[in-house]
This record gives C-alpha cells, structure tokens and sequence, in this order.
C-alpha cells in the first residue's frame, strides 16, 4: 500500500512539474513581439526616433516612466488591442490576450526612473 500511494504521489508531483515547465515555455515572449509588433514606430529600445515623433505628435517614449503614469498594466493592454488615435492601430484579432499583456509587461519594463 505504501508504495502504491508513493507511485501515485510521485506521478502526480511529476505531472505537475511537467506542467509548470510546459506552461513556461508556452508563455509568450513580450520582448520578441514588441520587436516584431511595436519596434518599427516606437524604437528598438521604446524611444521612437525623431523622424517618428515628427509624423506622430503624440508618440511617447516608453523609457519615460511619466508614459505610464496613472496608466496601469491593463490600460496599457487596451491600448495595445484597441489603438490610440490618430495613429496606431489596435492589434485585437492579431495578437492573443497572453501576446497583449506579454507586450504590456515589456514595455513597461522600459521606463527608467
């Protein structure tokens, strides 16, 4: 008996390990996707170039921490899925909910205090 209960908790235990790493190595890459998604108009490194600003006024630096002053994480995914007018474009039905939070967290992660 006591070794059928420890086979079981060793099955489970391994089963759960085995789903935590699957689950890692699933979660997206906010990184990689601001690069491919985000980087042409805001910046390799989120501070968008001058020519950039000079076509949108209203374009920030995600390095500034006031970007994201009184914006919190979810805000910062509405406005990767939805857009901002004038000029960007939401990225809703183009990019998954995991893939807009991935992004969020990232660019986040820019702004330097």
């Amino acid at each position: 008996m006591n070794r059928q209960m420890l086979a079981i908790g060793f099955g489970l235990g391994l089963a759960l390990v085995l789903s935590a790493r699957s689950a890692a190595a699933q979660a997206p890459d906010g990184q990689a996707l601001y690069k491919t998604n985000c980087a042409t108009c805001h910046g390799q490194a989120g501070v968008p170039s001058a020519g950039m600003v000079k076509m949108f006024k209203n374009l920030k630096s995600f390095a500034d921490p006031a970007t994201f002053k009184g914006l919190s994480e979810d805000s910062t995914v509405a406005v990767i899925e939805n857009g901002i007018a004038p000029g960007m474009k939401g990225f809703k039905g183009k990019l998954t909910k995991e893939q807009a939070v991935a992004i969020a967290k990232y660019i986040r992660s820019l702004a330097k205090p």
